[in-house]
């Protein structure tokens, strides 16, 4: 078990993340290609097809979907409107895929089919993190 109690709460436009929401894209919309389409859901880690439209693409992002489900995604990847993408250049993939982690045992518990994420949530997401003076 890990000793968290020298942790402490960041909100990750403080430790400098920006968020963005993906669009609504129909199906009939979709053009095939190699950008990976990323929907709500564990499965696959949320990649629901491939596709060529570049209006929403997002590059090593942290995902968190409408249920919670939270990834570090390697890339170039594109999301559907129930997928918020947390983008942050200046932290390595490591750091990104341990906050992944985090956020995922913790927003998985809270959101379900009931209480969904949703943008009020993205704006304010919070993580504990390790933490010295």
């Amino acid at each position: 078990m890990i000793d968290t109690s020298t942790w402490k709460e960041f909100h990750l436009y403080d430790i400098g993340f920006t968020n963005y929401h993906g669009i609504r894209q129909k199906k009939a919309d979709r053009k095939e290609g190699d950008i990976p389409l990323l929907t709500a859901g564990k499965e696959n880690q949320g990649v629901a097809s491939y596709i060529s439209n570049t209006s929403s693409v997002y590059t090593d992002a942290i995902t968190v979907d409408m249920f919670g489900n939270s990834f570090f995604h390697k890339g170039d990847y594109a999301g559907d409107d129930n997928i918020y993408f947390f983008i942050n250049d200046k932290i390595s993939d490591n750091a990104k895929l341990f906050i992944a982690a985090i956020l995922n045992t913790n927003n998985s518990k809270i959101y379900a089919y009931k209480e969904q994420f949703r943008q009020p949530q993205a704006d304010v997401l919070s993580v504990l993190l390790p933490a010295t003076s």
